[in-house]
């Protein structure tokens, strides 16, 4: 398809809006959180105190994740012409809800995003 063709929001999607945290950590801290390597998990109330450990100790980084938006993301980076998937889902009112519209649209991704308040970023 020629780029011309191509405009903003001509692929819509609507998704889990997740945002991952990637770290390289040690036994140890796979067991202080009882947590198995190389699986993916979503975050329950005993793992909050995990995130700031990952981002002082280890230098985890934050990743867009979601079926929806990689596949997004993905498809951005293959047309290079920015905006035209449009992401809708949710988010919360809270510093990871901005680092994740800010990596989304840094790849390229429109996001329209429901913001919601007292609901942590996925």
């Amino acid at each position: 398809m020629q780029s011309s063709m191509l405009r903003k929001g001509m692929i819509v999607g609507m998704g889990n809006s997740m945002l991952d945290l990637i770290g390289h950590v040690s036994e140890d801290v796979l067991d202080k959180y009882k947590l198995v390597a190389n699986n993916g998990y979503l975050a329950a109330e005993e793992h909050m105190p995990l995130f700031q450990e990952l981002m002082e100790k280890y230098n985890a980084k934050f990743v867009v994740g979601g079926s929806v938006q990689n596949t997004f993301r993905v498809t951005q980076w293959v047309l290079s012409v920015p905006k035209v998937c449009t992401i809708f889902g949710g988010i919360g009112c809270d510093q990871e809800g901005k680092v994740l519209v800010s990596k989304a649209e840094a790849d390229g991704v429109d996001t329209q995003y429901q913001y919601i308040n007292g609901t942590p970023t996925g």
